[in-house]
């Protein structure tokens, strides 16, 4: 079935990339097959080494040999790319054959080589905006900032030449030459590392003067070249690192009032959630940069100003300082931003940190990034959280109404207009047959903070289980609001085939003396109409006139009582505790205070109880001496004192008498003239004992 193997084994193809934009490079590589050629076979092949798949289109594939054929061909097509890169070195080799034949292992590999492309080791230029005059730190001397940029490839470390020449401001602005007109000639290397794409140097200079006055510089890249081989120029070969021929040259200008520096915020747009209510003030900190001259000291004054309805300045932000000092040489300061916790809901909050002053003759604020912006973004929700105003409705299917209307509200923010969907959700009711399916969408205006939900209900007008329950949910919200925890209601809809319970008319109304009802004596009939299908319980309670349970006046002052299947009628047994407690009038107050599920309760629902006034309301009067009082002498005044025990309640006269008695040991007999009563009455006011 045939050997095969590759026409030109281990041979190196050296390919060239073609050039952005270009077609992608063909490349044949031919296959021969020896002895025998029956049957058809296929031959599989793969690339590996350096290659990926971006370099060819494909790394594998196969080629097919007919019944008879003895040649054949791989096409490989190489890509276009921008990606910079060194020499890439792989192997094609074929893999397998199938149907018998067999591969010859000595020639079936080649290797393929793609020379260095898209300047693997970069093209260099000097950025005129990044030239800066700075305070060397290690000899404190004026020096300029020089910065060389490498762009495309970083391969291997390079070196550039750059040429500067010093003189007047008036010189290097006057569009000549920079190099016939120079005061000061001096050339510098900067050099780039591998993988770095920014080389810097600082160039000391003595000319304090040129400065004062206002000075330039003119630098020019000359040459550039790896930094292993020494100081030899490159080529324009694509690989050797190059110069960008439109950044040669770039001429910078230091004017007099600007010599210690020019000022501005690094980022004029940040922006900073507002941390959680429970939470410590979040810290933010900002830039502020000097470029240009750095050669003295100053202090830049800032200030910030609440620009929205919503920022304060006082208790939503504060600054570290408002004074930031610049020693000579400092380019770069901090300046802390403390953002504050509040929980009140709000929109966009804006501030705007402003540079205002440098009390130097030699410093200036740089206008376009004089101002910062600092953003609190909306928080504490602003448009509002939408909950059911109650999470449980009850509704009887017989309600004149024909419906039940739920509230939503709108808490929190109530930020611009806003809307939420909702839709009803069977449980044991179902749509259709006890309510009618409902959904729609809630539109909130600005400052608006509630809506209505409406839900027909639909009466069975058959005996059926007492309650029935549906779900009304809130769903998507447009508008920045959110929905809460109480997003979703339930509705039970209450059968009041049952439930119209009231107490019945020859039960409403008692009078009772304590201590002369017997237990159970209090009988309380509640009735049950139209139709007594079903069963309900129902809670009752007595109370006293001023609405606290009767706990202390009947042995049972709350409790239940149930309808069975079919009644008509249910009792409720009251027993009334005898106490020796002073008492007036009493009326108490027996109640419906709820039925199970909620059937509707009737028209009668108390009925009154009356314990008349006992124990001795008003008191029990004594004189609280002896027997007999004697007096001392004839001619003195004798008091008696006379006390009030039990109750206290209301204002009491007691009338006092005298008659004449006979004293025993002596049988004698007193004379109407010998005594007189001064007092014949007392009064005595609530509460009063003597």
């Amino acid at each position: 079935y045939g050997v095969v193997s590759l026409v030109n084994p281990n041979t190196t193809f050296v390919l060239d990339e073609p050039a952005d934009g270009e077609e992608s490079l063909r490349i044949i590589i031919p296959l021969r097959r020896d002895l025998g050629t029956f049957r058809s076979i296929a031959v599989t092949w793969a690339i590996s080494g350096d290659a990926d798949a971006g370099d060819f289109v494909a790394l594998a594939g196969s080629v097919s040999f007919e019944a008879g054929q003895t040649q054949a061909n791989i096409t490989l097509f190489l890509n276009p790319d921008t990606t910079p890169e060194l020499i890439e070195s792989s192997i094609l080799q074929l893999l397998s054959v199938d149907n018998g034949a067999s591969i010859l292992t000595p020639a079936s590999k080649l290797y393929l080589v793609v020379s260095s492309n898209d300047d693997p080791h970069g093209v260099v230029a000097l950025p005129a905006v990044e030239q800066t005059l700075v305070i060397t730190q290690s000899e404190n001397t004026r020096a300029l900032h020089v910065v060389v940029t490498r762009a495309a490839g970083t391969e291997e470390d390079i070196s550039v030449e750059v040429d500067i020449q010093f003189a007047p401001k008036s010189i290097i602005t006057s569009g000549g030459s920079c190099i016939s007109q120079s005061i000061i000639n001096t050339t510098v290397l900067v050099g780039i590392a591998a993988g770095s794409d920014v080389g810097e140097v600082d160039v000391p200079f003595p000319d304090d003067t040129l400065v004062e006055f206002g000075a330039g510089f003119c630098l020019t890249a000359t040459n550039v070249y790896l930094t292993s081989s020494g100081t030899t120029q490159s080529t324009a070969d694509g690989i050797s690192p190059r110069i960008n021929a439109s950044s040669t040259e770039v001429r910078v200008v230091f004017d007099r009032n600007f010599a210690n520096g020019i000022v501005g915020f690094a980022g004029t747009s940040l922006s900073q959630n507002e941390p959680s209510s429970s939470s410590s003030p979040i810290s933010l900190d900002l830039l502020i940069v000097r470029s240009s001259g750095r050669y003295g000291d100053i202090n830049v004054h800032v200030q910030l100003e609440g620009q929205s309805g919503y920022a304060d300045n006082a208790t939503d932000m504060s600054l570290s300082t408002t004074i930031i000092p610049f020693a000579a040489g400092d380019s770069i300061k901090t300046l802390t931003v403390y953002v504050y916790a509040d929980d009140i809901p709000e929109l966009d909050e804006l501030f705007f940190l402003t540079i205002t002053s440098i009390p130097s003759e030699r410093a200036a604020i740089d206008t376009d990034t004089s101002i910062a912006q600092i953003t609190i973004p909306a928080n504490d929700d602003p448009h509002g959280v939408l909950n059911f105003e109650a999470t449980t409705y009850r509704v009887s299917e017989t309600d004149a109404a024909g419906e039940i209307v739920l509230n939503v509200t709108r808490t929190r923010g109530a930020f611009g207009t806003i809307s939420v969907g909702y839709q009803t959700v069977d449980s044991t009711a179902a749509a259709g047959t006890n309510y009618a399916a409902t959904s729609g969408t809630l539109v909130f205006a600005e400052n608006e903070r509630s809506k209505l939900v409406v839900v027909p209900i639909i009466d069975a007008s058959a005996p059926r289980k007492a309650t029935r329950t549906f779900e009304v949910t809130l769903g998507s919200v447009i508008g920045g609001a959110r929905v809460g925890t109480d997003g979703t209601a339930s509705v039970d809809i209450q059968s009041c085939h049952h439930c119209s319970i009231y107490v019945d008319s020859s039960t409403v109304s008692f009078e009772r003396e304590e201590g002369s009802a017997m237990a159970g004596d209090i009988v309380i009939q509640l009735n049950r109409e139209p139709v007594f299908f079903g069963t309900a319980t129902v809670l009752w309670v007595v109370k006293t006139s001023t609405g606290a349970n009767a706990v202390h006046d009947f042995t049972n002052a709350t409790g239940t009582v149930m309808f069975n299947h079919g009644d008509e009628s249910v009792f409720v047994s009251l027993s009334l505790l005898d106490d020796t407690i002073p008492e007036e009038d009493e009326t108490f107050t027996f109640y419906i205070a709820g039925i199970d599920g909620d059937p509707l309760v009737g028209m009668q629902q108390s009925s009154t109880i009356t314990v008349p006034a006992n124990d001795d309301t008003h008191g029990v009067f004594n004189f609280n001496t002896h027997a007999s009082v004697v007096g001392t002498e004839e001619g003195s005044t004798l008091t008696l004192t006379i006390s009030r025990d039990r109750g206290l309640f209301g204002e009491v006269r007691v009338n006092v008498s005298t008659s004449i008695a006979v004293d025993p040991p002596t049988n004698r007999t007193a004379e109407t003239n010998d005594f007189v009563l001064l007092e014949h009455s007392l009064i005595f006011t609530e509460n009063q004992t003597e």
